[in-house]
């Protein structure tokens, strides 16, 4: 069980470091009007795992010196 957790962890960590690398490659502006409202929207979602999701993808496009966000 606890090998599972972790790949699911693992899953989700590599897909907002993937985030992190689309940004950089289609911009900030690309991320404001596809990403964005995508992730604000799972930041209200049931599922605590997809609430978490929300903030990992929050923490990578921080990072992003031309991305601003109003969160």
């Amino acid at each position: 069980m606890l090998l599972s957790l972790l790949s699911v962890y693992a899953i989700r960590e590599a897909a907002t470091l993937n985030l992190k690398k689309l940004v950089e490659k289609f911009g900030p502006e690309w991320a404001q009007n596809t990403v964005i409202p995508k992730v604000l929207a799972m930041s209200r979602d049931q599922n605590y795992l997809h609430r978490m999701t929300c903030l990992f993808c929050i923490n990578v496009s921080g990072t992003h010196e031309n991305l601003a966000v109003d969160w």
